[in-house]
């Protein structure tokens, strides 16, 4: 999607260090975040849940 880091962390309203724990496989993304990815960024719940 070339969206930058940056951006992600404006679009889902998180800290920059926590999208970098999330991205660099160090912390699991919670519930909140998969529902901002789901909802801003229309990628399929059900791929979500699988792949965290």
């Amino acid at each position: 999607m070339n969206i930058t880091q940056a951006k992600l962390v404006e679009i889902f309203n998180i800290s920059t260090a926590k999208l970098s724990q999330i991205l660099d496989g160090k912390r699991k993304p919670d519930v909140t975040f998969l529902k901002a990815v789901h909802e801003h960024l229309h990628i399929d719940g059900n791929l979500l849940l699988e792949k965290s």
